[in-house]
């Protein structure tokens, strides 16, 4: 009978269930901690780079032939420097005739004969990103891509 009542107590107590509902849970918690960590520290390093060569392309809208600036520009935007890898940026300039074809690469020496083409600046930049944390199912480093273009009128 007294095992009996022993058990009955250790039962009925409610001591401790709070530290039991703690350990089950707590690991659980810190990985949605890392998780919520890791995903904003790459997000805010993506939009880092979207910037950077958004830079770059307003440094072409003042500067059009000028594509050693514009990769300059985008490389002097960027302001992250922890798990951020290096940008790797190249910046191309072509000329279009009103149609849309392609006269040359050089826009110093071809022209429609109309006196309506245009030119197109683009700037690519690709960035590598380790993450803070280590956590299973994240894979370090990721690489970010961004591709942006700008139009400008010879006329």
């Amino acid at each position: 009978m007294k095992l009996r009542a022993i058990a009955n107590r250790f039962l009925s107590s409610r001591r401790g269930s709070v530290a039991a509902e703690f350990a089950l849970l707590g690991p659980v918690f810190v990985a949605l901690l890392i998780c919520t960590i890791n995903y904003g520290a790459a997000m805010m390093a993506r939009t880092e780079l979207f910037n950077a060569v958004r830079a770059g392309l307003q440094y072409g809208l003042i500067y059009p032939t000028n594509l050693t600036g514009m990769q300059t520009a985008v490389q002097n935007a960027s302001s992250l420097e922890s798990g951020a890898g290096t940008i790797n940026v190249t910046a191309t300039n072509s000329c279009y005739c009103k149609d849309g074809t392609v006269i040359a690469t050089n826009c110093t020496s071809a022209s429609c004969g109309g006196g309506d083409d245009y030119q197109v600046a683009i700037i690519s930049a690709t960035q590598t990103y380790s993450y803070l944390l280590k956590f299973p199912g994240f894979t370090s480093p990721i690489t970010f891509s961004e591709t942006a273009s700008i139009r400008n009128s010879n006329n």
